[in-house]
């Protein structure tokens, strides 16, 4: 029960921060959707450097999802690994290799 207790602020901060996420995801995608056929100004048109702006931000979400997913999979391709290692290293000994320690 402890456990669940120290583990409380971080699922709230986690929840937060995909909430944020998925909200700039939506919002970005929205503005895009909206404003891709507007008439442009000219060369310093707010509404195509907003669009730009929205284009890097869910580019550079995506690539940090994008990484966060391949180090979740590392880690749990890893850690079964890691823990059949373990558990082998921990079987073999000088006793479990019935070695002789004299004196």
């Amino acid at each position: 029960m402890k456990e669940r207790k120290f583990l409380k602020p971080y699922m709230i901060i986690a929840g937060v921060m995909c909430s944020v996420l998925t909200a700039l995801f939506l919002l970005s995608f929205l503005f895009i959707a909206e404003e891709t056929g507007h008439d442009c100004s000219g060369e310093d048109c707010s509404v195509c450097e907003s669009l730009e702006r929205c284009r890097t931000a869910v580019r550079r979400a995506g690539e940090i999802l994008a990484a966060a997913v391949t180090a979740a999979l590392f880690a749990a391709a890893v850690t079964p690994a890691f823990i059949v290692f373990k558990s082998v290293s921990l079987k073999r000994s000088l006793v479990s290799q019935k070695v002789r320690l004299n004196d």
